[in-house]
């Protein structure tokens, strides 16, 4: 051992605790709130928060072969970014053999490892969903016309019109302008507010 007068600290005890399993990182990045930014090329990137108790997660289990049942994981995936790259092989198949041709590709590595396909087209996601039967427009509309966002939904129905807006804090609710106290009827169009039509 090193002589009393070593300015040098002693480590005496190193303990390892795992927190969870994520994808594998290239660059960590802590946002705020426990909120963690998990960058990683050989896999999806994610965005994880950090929970101050743990959560039986199965994921884990998997991955580390902890308990039966799932093991404790301080880590809660809150959103993943999808990551093709790095893609070792690929072919180009028609699997529903319609003459649409897809790219199937061998994407990551190590753990992330995983088979993709790239299909032609728009990808949709979906943000939030509400039952609404009956609808046959929908616009959305600015409370100016030199204004940068719209304010105002218009939903016409069958038998009336409906206009939602959204107030200060960013809720949408059933808050409309005096210009739009219509009678319940069907809407073919829906001008700005501040115009006027004949």
């Amino acid at each position: 051992p090193p002589p009393c007068d070593d300015p040098q600290p002693l480590v005496h005890n190193l303990s390892l605790e795992q927190l969870g399993s994520t994808s594998i990182s290239e660059s960590l990045s802590y946002l705020d709130n426990g909120l963690v930014y998990v960058g990683s090329k050989f896999g999806d990137s994610q965005l994880i928060r950090l929970l101050d108790q743990a959560e039986v997660d199965a994921a884990t289990a998997a991955d580390g072969g902890a308990a039966e049942g799932g093991a404790a994981s301080y880590i809660q995936v809150v959103d993943t970014i999808t990551n093709l790259g790095p893609i070792v092989d690929f072919a180009v198949v028609d699997l529903d053999r319609q003459g649409q041709c897809q790219v199937v590709t061998c994407s990551g590595a190590g753990k992330d490892g995983s088979l993709r396909v790239v299909r032609n087209g728009v990808g949709m996601r979906e943000q939030a969903s509400i039952d609404m039967d009956g609808v046959k427009g929908l616009w959305t509309l600015r409370p100016k016309t030199a204004a940068l966002f719209d304010q105002y939904m218009v939903q016409s129905f069958i038998g009336e019109t409906r206009v939602l807006a959204i107030d200060e804090e960013g809720e949408l609710g059933k808050r409309a302008p005096h210009r739009f106290t219509t009678p319940p009827t069907h809407s073919l169009m829906a001008p700005p507010p501040n115009k006027r039509t004949t």
